[in-house]
């Protein structure tokens, strides 16, 4: 059975329970040699990672978000520019600036913009496999919306943690490749920031791990050369021996910011700075696509591992139990209403 596009028959294994040593096995594989370039190829995604209320309520980051997203529909902070992989920030723009649809509308479908394939950025290992389903079909509603479609990629840039079973709610969705942050990464888990994951369904997904300053590594980025130059020294040190494929996202944003100061002039700094290495400004859609594109053409430089675990885990156990208890008592309430509308 399939709806939207989703393949969901078994999705509520997503987080398996029960007959929990099969089930929560999963795997990161291929062959053992490791590749590194010598050479980076760097796509620079100008983005901002936006919680909706956390230390401080909503309607105060809403009204910070209004006045971002104002800007970047004028232009003053290029393009394109992500917005956290989620939709919601665009249903809560469109409330207090409804005249805007078709300014978002059009800039969504001409890359100015970018946001989505999620509704609202979920901690993966918390919620149900019905609700990662519905936060994904829900995005996709928002953006279609619009007359926009969200990136052929699943973001999760700060989850704790990840279900065995994220591989096959990607290849469902059609999404071949998957970028994370926490709860992977160490001693246990495969050397390179490139992997082809598999769920214990056997689908599979191309994994793509943020290096360990996560989405806000290039943050602040310098315009004055010699200070980009050291900055640049300092992240390819990180970045370059863990380049399995030599395609590496460098993510220029953080926690509720808007597009910094001299962003072009910063940009173009690290372009000077970083030759012989190539710097050019991307979404995460193309990174995606060329990601999967270069792991096709060299699958053998793939690494190789397993996490017997079943789960790249970051959570305690008991924070699921608990809050599976309250969705499982929630869903047969709240579904009907939601249905009618």
């Amino acid at each position: 059975m399939e709806v939207e596009g989703a393949k969901v028959a078994g999705y509520r294994r997503l987080q398996p329970r029960g007959n929990a040593r099969r089930l929560r096995s999963m795997t990161i594989r291929a062959p053992e040699v490791h590749f590194e370039p010598r050479l980076l190829d760097v796509r620079l995604v100008v983005h901002t990672h936006w919680d909706r209320e956390w230390y401080r309520p909503f309607q105060q980051f809403r009204a910070r978000l209004v006045s971002l997203i104002d800007e970047v529909l004028d232009g003053s902070a290029g393009a394109p520019f992500l917005l956290d992989g989620q939709a919601v920030v665009l249903e809560d723009y469109l409330e207090v600036r409804p005249e805007r649809a078709s300014d978002i509308s059009q800039a969504l479908r001409q890359g100015v913009i970018e946001a989505g394939p999620w509704y609202v950025l979920a901690d993966s290992l918390i919620p149900s496999g019905e609700g990662l389903v519905r936060n994904l079909l829900a995005g996709r509603q928002v953006l279609r919306s619009l007359r926009a479609t969200p990136p052929d990629l699943l973001y999760c840039p700060d989850s704790f943690g990840h279900p065995a079973y994220l591989p096959a709610l990607a290849a469902g969705f059609g999404l071949p490749s998957v970028v994370l942050w926490r709860g992977y990464g160490g001693a246990g888990h495969p050397r390179g920031d490139t992997a082809r994951w598999f769920a214990p369904d056997d689908s599979s997904v191309l994994l793509y791990h943020l290096p360990p300053d996560g989405y806000e590594v290039g943050s602040h980025l310098p315009p004055e050369l010699d200070a980009a130059r050291a900055r640049w020294t300092s992240m390819r040190g990180i970045l370059q021996p863990r380049a399995t494929t030599g395609l590496v996202l460098l993510t220029a944003g953080a926690d509720h910011h808007a597009p910094q100061a001299n962003l072009e002039m910063a940009i173009e700094s690290l372009r000077t700075v970083s030759s012989p290495d190539a710097v050019q400004r991307s979404s995460l859609d193309h990174f995606g696509h060329e990601l999967v594109r270069r792991a096709e053409q060299k699958p053998e430089r793939l690494p190789c591992g397993d996490v017997a675990a079943g789960r790249i885990d970051a959570r305690s156990r008991d924070e699921q139990d608990r809050h599976g208890r309250c969705q499982t008592r929630a869903e047969p309430a709240a579904d009907p209403i939601l249905q009618a509308g």
